[in-house]
């Protein structure tokens, strides 16, 4: 059940939403939108404020994998949910 569900939320995600946010600082930067902050977005990933501001000002570029499919799971699970 769980293969047939991510494929219809899939389907839905690329013809009813807009694309989500591609490169890290803009995921980092709508996360800390919808936590409402730097510290609950930090918390949501595992990593430190002070990590979380560094990739708004760009200061880190790439994120480890880990963490950048942490990113990827969490912004996915929080785009348009009125849409879904």
């Amino acid at each position: 059940m769980g293969i047939f569900r991510d494929s219809l939320d899939k389907a839905t995600a690329n013809t009813l939403t807009r694309p989500l946010p591609k490169s890290p600082q803009t995921q980092m930067r709508f996360l800390v939108k919808s936590t409402k902050g730097t510290r609950a977005a930090a918390e949501t990933l595992g990593i430190t404020q002070r990590t979380v501001e560094r990739y708004l000002k760009g200061q880190i570029k790439t994120p480890r994998p880990e963490l950048a499919a942490r990113l990827a799971d969490e912004v996915r699970r929080r785009w348009q949910p009125r849409v879904r």
